[in-house]
């Protein structure tokens, strides 16, 4: 009888609101389902031969959102859009400077990005927008486990595998998703009370194992730790360190099993490569050490423009980018570009003073990410980087206000528009 009643106010709830902007209400209703879509077709289709799906919905939802911007809200430049232009500038410098060099192209990747990032933080800055998007992005994310399961359950079922998730991509892309929608719902779970959401955190966590991804490791366990640290505060540092001490245990349980062998293997060839002078027993963290070595040599050479696009594959001994965000931009383009695309990461950080407010512990979760993802991952050119970065930047923006540098308002339908900020 209680869900028939809330089923029927949210009906009701919903034809008041088209009645009140029936232009804005449709409008919103197409850009909602092709945000659901953009975001279930970023981990599944994104990495094989259905990958130009994902970068058309990406066009058709940036296109709506534009619509809706120039119809109903308005354009602005501040600091964080004016540092990603900037570091897009110094791209173009870079190849310039390096183009008798041979061996250069735009990278049109890393200039698409930032333009989907500009309509997506526009776009989440409206609170009710970003709390929505939020929702489809998790839900975006069950829809995927279960094509994962799909994929796998055979090897699943027998527990015979080394690491899955080759088939939708790199096996650390993959797991950066599923960590990512830990954080969302563990968000949920211990923010909101929504108990509903225990059962997906879990097969999240089992997925992301099956990965083998030490990087989804970290990153979700840190997401854990920090919101679980935030939610308990100092009074109750007790509670949030016998939670933490309890995760520690339930991963070192879950490597124990068969299934899990070569994960297990990784990490404590990870830990011995740490904490031991024989560093031949991981060669991944090796080779990545040495990537770093090797990359901050050909900085130095270069400090202000760098190489050029590509200029780490090229000129380093890999013939590969450097998987590191933070090297690969340094040899690529320099410290100025490097300083200004850390810009918008570096003041989304003042979200820390309104960490408890409703949906920040996952914004915050998403920064842990995007740090860990800096040091294992080349994130400028990666499509959850820049959605996790607008998330993030838009609750900056409302928490905070920025000073705007330049305001553009093609608004013509002024009633509209204040019946869409009363409905929003």
């Amino acid at each position: 009888m209680k869900l028939k009643m809330k089923i029927f106010q949210i009906f009701n709830s919903q034809k008041e609101l088209f009645k009140k902007n029936k232009k804005g209400y449709i409008l919103d209703a197409i850009i909602y389902l092709l945000s659901f879509l953009f975001f279930f077709s970023l981990p599944t289709f994104s990495y094989n031969r259905f990958h130009q799906l994902p970068i058309l919905l990406m066009a058709i939802l940036c296109i709506f959102i534009g619509i809706k911007m120039i119809v109903f809200e308005e354009f602005f430049i501040d600091e964080i859009i004016l540092s990603t232009i900037g570091f897009l500038f110094c791209n173009i410098v870079s190849f310039l400077a390096n183009l008798k060099n041979g061996n250069q192209t735009l990278n049109r990747t890393v200039f698409i990005l930032p333009l989907m990032f500009f309509v997506f933080y526009h776009f989440f800055i409206n609170k009710k927008n970003r709390n929505i998007c939020l929702q489809l992005f998790g839900i975006g994310m069950i829809l995927f486990s279960l094509c994962f399961i799909f994929q796998y359950y055979k090897m699943i079922f027998a527990a015979d595998f080394e690491r899955l998730g080759e088939k939708f991509g790199n096996q650390n892309t993959v797991g950066s998703f599923f960590s990512l929608a830990i954080a969302i719902y563990f968000n949920y779970f211990l923010f909101q009370k929504k108990k509903w959401v225990i059962p997906w955190i879990a097969c999240f966590i089992f997925l992301g194992f099956t990965t083998g991804s030490k990087s989804f490791l970290v990153t979700s366990m840190f997401a854990v730790f920090f919101q679980t640290i935030i939610y308990f505060g100092k009074k109750k540092w007790y509670i949030s360190f016998s939670l933490i001490v309890g995760v520690f245990l339930l991963a070192f349980l879950l490597i124990q099993f068969p299934m899990f062998s070569t994960f297990k293997t990784r990490i404590y060839d990870f830990i011995k490569f740490l904490f031991t002078k024989n560093k031949s027993v991981d060669p991944s963290s090796t080779i990545r050490f040495n990537m770093v070595v090797e990359g901050m040599e050909l900085f130095f050479k270069k400090p202000i423009f760098g190489w050029g696009t590509d200029g780490f594959r090229y000129y380093s001994s890999y013939g590969t980018y450097a998987h590191n965000t933070i090297v690969d931009i340094l040899v690529n383009y320099g410290l100025i570009a490097f300083i200004l695309f850390e810009i918008p990461f570096i003041r989304a950080l003042f979200l820390f003073k309104r960490a408890k407010e409703e949906n920040v512990p996952a914004y915050l979760s998403m920064l842990v990410i995007i740090f860990v993802g800096l040091f294992t991952s080349v994130y400028y050119s990666a499509k959850i980087y820049y959605i996790m970065l607008s998330f993030v930047c838009a609750a900056y923006h409302e928490a905070s206000n920025p000073k705007k540098y330049v305001e553009i308002s093609f608004c013509k339908f002024k009633k509209e528009k204040e019946n869409l900020n009363e409905t929003q």
